[in-house]
């Protein structure tokens, strides 16, 4: 889009400041308020889309119900001449990752500060059912003033009870994505603030947990591994900050933080104890633990009508009978008992046999043989013979391991598990073809997010100037655009430089010959040549340039010489009126114009007389001239003056 393009006759656009995944966000002025405004318009490619258009919609929806101090204000949606735009605040300052890495890492105060702030901001969010699902330092803005303001709703999501990352479609930054994103499953606020840990941890740190060669590879280790605790990392950190950041990165979510309040809370009780230990996961699952067993061990009495009454009524008589034989009846009882009580014995010891030999084996727990690197079936095979049986966790593409091997296991080789669990692989699905993404045109950082998305490897950036693309625009790839490459290619940035400049020579006082010279020696165009005279060089001497010296100039930028005809000097004539007025004496208008060899005139002398005067004229010139001399405006008299 054209710079000064009126946008809706409202916004004046002014520059393109960026580009995004499925956007250009430009500066514009807004000319009913009065104000600069940033607008993101969605690339034509995508607005035959209809899945990028509704999800640019749903953007711009989803941004527009949210009104936060840190969150980016979205002020308008529009479409125009099918341009689909937002309007947004315009932050000017600099992105949450790039102020890491200028200064490598941040204090636990200011990392605390930053992450209350953002937290303040899901939390808004989130009572608004949005699920941002893309939290990372590339999306939160900081301004001048060190307040951190959310942004980029693009993949945010207005989620229901029953949200689930549609097809398996696991969108976001793999370096902060969580481990259900990361699958695939289900997506909740949770989900954000594991993401705002993994901030917190580089802020901390100034480095990441997970990193590796793909974002498959990367996305594993947020699947199969653990964050490390940030103590082992640095030993600096104050133990409340320490069990916050433990606590929002654990891998499942029922053990992290449950909402950005309680995170929120947390926070302050950190700021103001720092050094006093917060309650952690295990204490929680213990006290849980305890709390379950409590009631389970508990059993209320059975009601009355479901007891069994063994005794009699005091109030009813017994019977006698006469005849009764107690000696034999007694006998025959102990002896049925005797048998029962024998036979019961038996069932008894056979039973705990049974459950013994049963719970043994079940628990019996068996060394975890290594698998990684072999074909399904040698797997198969060796887990059968440890006794062992297999899932298949995942089936991603790799340039290293063959089709159908075992890239990872979990457990690790050397581990021990039960009988009964599964060892869980990741099995390679062989070298996966792309197509390789045409990234000319796009801002560096936008072009290795897009190529990092796609599983490939900036390996070089190659900075260069380049009179058609500005400055960070990557103006050539390799491989180029749209050849098929296997996921896991090294591809290399060409990265405009902008314009080369060079600082503008000082011309002035040389010849022209010499200037000229200097003028090719830089590469630089001499496009206009022009003679005047001068009152200080000489006759073919440099008197001005354009450019002016030391001004900054391009390739492209033309030059302008202004070359001496010469120095101009002064020379006099002496004019007497009564050789050229007759008559009585009267006052007579007189001017003397000097013309130049190229028919260039100026007028020299202009003033009123008397007709009988005499008195002298000063011409300045150059060279050989021809002088007029005019009385009330009629030529009396001319000759050739010359001067040097």
């Amino acid at each position: 889009m054209a710079s000064s393009k009126l946008l809706s006759n409202r916004y004046k656009i002014i520059a393109k400041i960026g580009v995004g995944g499925m956007a250009v966000i430009y500066k514009a002025y807004d000319t009913l308020l009065d104000r600069y405004v940033a607008i993101k318009v969605l690339k034509e490619e995508y607005v035959s889309n209809e899945q990028f258009l509704k999800k640019f919609k749903r953007e711009a929806q989803a941004a527009a119900k949210l009104t936060h101090a840190n969150i980016v204000n979205v002020f308008d949606v529009g479409e125009e001449d099918g341009l689909h735009y937002i309007v947004m605040e315009l932050i000017e300052g600099q992105t949450l990752k790039k102020y890491i890495e200028e200064r490598g890492c941040l204090t636990w105060k200011e990392t605390l500060a930053i992450a209350l702030q953002i937290a303040s901001a899901l939390d808004t969010a989130h009572r608004n059912n949005i699920i941002h699902r893309d939290i990372k330092p590339q999306n939160i803005l900081m301004t001048d003033d060190g307040i951190p303001k959310v942004s980029d709703f693009g993949i945010a999501k207005a989620v229901t009870s029953t949200t689930v990352t549609s097809d398996g479609d696991a969108i976001g930054s793999v370096h902060y994505i969580s481990p259900e994103q990361a699958r695939g499953g289900f997506v909740d606020e949770r989900s954000d603030l594991y993401s705002l840990g993994i901030m917190m941890y580089e802020m901390l740190t100034g480095i990441l947990p997970f990193v590796g060669d793909t974002v498959v590879s990367i996305a594993i280790q947020h699947i199969q591994s653990n964050v490390p605790h940030i103590e082992t990392v640095t030993q600096n950190i104050p133990q409340a900050v320490a069990d916050i950041t433990n606590k929002m990165t654990e891998k499942l979510p029922e053990r992290r933080y449950q909402n950005a309040l309680e995170l929120m809370n947390a926070i302050i009780k950190a700021k103001n104890n720092p050094y006093t230990k917060l309650e952690n996961n295990e204490e929680v699952k213990e006290s849980k633990k305890e709390k379950a067993y409590s009631i389970k061990s508990y059993s209320k009495p059975k009601p009355p009508e479901e007891r069994i009454i063994l005794t009699q009524g005091h109030d009813e008589p017994a019977e006698t009978y006469e005849k009764f034989d107690f000696r034999k009846s007694a006998l025959i009882f102990f002896k049925e008992r005797k048998r029962i009580i024998f036979a019961s014995l038996i069932f008894l010891v056979m039973l705990i046999f049974v459950i013994s030999v049963y719970t043994i084996s079940g628990n019996k727990k068996i060394e975890v043989p290594n698998i990684e690197g072999m074909n399904i079936e040698q797997a198969k095979q060796t887990l059968k013979a440890s006794g062992l049986k297999y899932d298949i966790a995942l089936q991603q593409g790799s340039l290293v391991v063959p089709k159908d091997s075992v890239i990872s296991q979990n457990p690790k080789a050397g581990e021990y598990i039960k009988k009964s669990m599964p060892v869980e692989i990741v099995l390679s699905a062989g070298p996966k073809e792309i197509v390789m993404p045409d990234v000319t045109g796009q801002f560096e950082v936008n072009a290795r997010s897009t190529l990092e998305n796609a599983g490939l490897i900036v390996s070089e950036v190659n900075k260069e100037f380049n009179d058609q693309y500005d400055v960070n625009l990557v103006y050539d790839q390799s491989p180029k655009a749209n050849e098929k490459v296997l996921e896991g290619t090294s591809v290399i940035l060409y990265v405009s430089k902008g314009k080369e400049t060079y600082v503008m020579p000082n011309l002035i006082g040389m010849t022209e010959d010499d200037a000229r010279a200097a003028l090719v020696k830089m590469g630089l165009n001499l496009t206009s040549v022009k003679y005047e005279v001068s009152t200080q060089y000489s006759k073919g001497l440099v008197c001005g340039q354009n450019p002016l010296a030391n001004n900054l100039v391009d390739k492209t930028q033309g030059v302008t010489l202004t070359i001496s005809k010469g120095k101009i000097t002064s020379k006099n004539i002496t004019i007497d009126l009564s050789d050229l007025v007759s008559g009585p004496v009267r006052n007579v208008y007189v001017r003397v114009d000097l013309i130049d060899q190229d028919g260039n005139i100026s007028t020299q002398y202009e003033s009123s007389r008397k007709s009988n005067e005499v008195f002298a004229v000063t011409l300045n010139g150059v060279g050989t001239e021809y002088y007029k001399i005019y009385i009330d405006n009629i030529e009396k008299q001319s000759g050739i003056i010359t001067f040097n």
